[in-house]
């Protein structure tokens, strides 16, 4: 596929990928840590449909944030799109030196592994590349994987025929694994958060670069790509194996009962359950971006991640388009978002 052939359907879904992220972050930011059974009383059994002030009071750094504001997910996410932006290349150093930055601001909910390693970095104990040294960052989260959705868009479109060519040069895929193996390093000692990262990634810039059908004509036959991205973690980790890969596996069967009584109700933090749970979402909810990020947010537990990473991948596939316009519109910081999506388009561009 030639990105100059249809340049304006590319960047409204390069808008819809970044907007869409933030989107689902902000809808799940106010439920995070609730059950779905929780969310349903709290909302009056209605869910979650739209923006909401914090349910939850767990996490004090987030506890007041106003409807439509987003958490780490969108923060990280937005620094690592400005390095890439500013810098026109993965730089692990700028990209450390923008997470620095974001830990000596208000730190939107980071998780454990985010902030231990970041503060590492930020008090000068090691350097980036180096491994995290705090024994109790296990770095089994999502961490990496709810705010690798800009690198995936700056890998997208990197030959000349196109994200399917290159997804099948073995050498430029072990590369980008590098890379995502590289940013989890910041934060993630464990083999898995790198995995995981990967799989979504891998569902981003495949969801951005398919062509050739318009978003509302997609259908089981094109839920390809999310086994192209399950794919990514078909690597054992030292201590758990495949258990990723096999859950994923497990995630996008053909077994649907499976998918929505088992790996829907496993929805926590743990990259080893929050990404099945994402694809697994995907998967039953390609045709719509909407029905999609409420069903990841109403699952339950780790719903601000959750939502970011379909809202992702999602709106990578449909575009900016397709988002509903009240949420774009009251969506925290919404212009930027916009802006920043459009620069890494350009930059992208500007490879080719």
């Amino acid at each position: 596929m030639d990105i100059r052939i249809d340049a304006e359907r590319l960047r409204d879904r390069f808008r819809g990928c970044m907007v869409g992220l933030a989107c689902g972050d902000a809808l799940g930011m106010p439920v995070e840590t609730l059950t779905a059974a929780q969310i349903l009383e709290a909302t009056g059994g209605r869910g979650v449909t739209g923006y909401l002030a914090p349910l939850q009071r767990r996490f004090h750094s987030t506890a007041l944030l106003k409807p439509g504001q987003w958490t780490d997910d969108t923060q990280l996410s937005l620094a690592i799109a400005r390095s890439l932006i500013h810098c026109g290349e993965f730089d692990l150093d700028d990209i450390a030196a923008e997470h620095v930055l974001e830990y000596h601001k208000v730190r939107r909910g980071w998780g454990g592994s985010t902030t231990r390693g970041i503060a590492e970095l930020a008090d000068g104990r090691r350097k980036p590349g180096a491994p995290v040294l705090v024994p109790e960052a296990h770095g089994l989260g999502n961490g990496v994987a709810m705010k690798i959705a800009p690198l995936a868009l700056f890998d997208a479109f990197t030959c000349d025929e196109g994200r399917d060519c290159e997804y099948h040069d073995q050498h430029a895929v072990t590369a980008f694994r590098g890379t995502v193996h590289e940013l989890a390093s910041l934060t993630h000692r464990d083999p898995c958060a790198t995995h995981g990262a990967a799989a979504i990634a891998a569902a981003v810039f495949h969801a951005v670069g398919i062509a050739g059908n318009e978003p509302a004509k997609f259908r089981e036959p094109h839920q390809e790509f999310l086994s192209w991205a399950a794919a990514e973690t078909h690597w054992p980790c030292p201590t758990h194996g495949h258990a990723l890969y096999d859950a994923c596996h497990l995630a996008l069967g053909e077994d649907a009962v499976f998918r929505r009584e088992g790996i829907l109700r496993r929805t926590q933090s743990d990259v080893r359950e929050s990404v099945p749970f994402v694809l697994a979402t995907c998967c039953m909810h390609l045709s719509s971006f909407r029905n999609g990020v409420l069903a990841a947010v109403n699952g339950g537990g780790d719903t601000d991640s959750n939502g970011a990473m379909v809202g992702a991948i999602l709106g990578a596939l449909h575009g900016f388009s397709a988002i509903p316009p009240e949420w774009a519109e009251d969506l925290e910081a919404h212009d930027e978002i916009i802006a920043l999506a459009d620069q890494l388009f350009e930059l992208v561009c500007s490879r080719k």
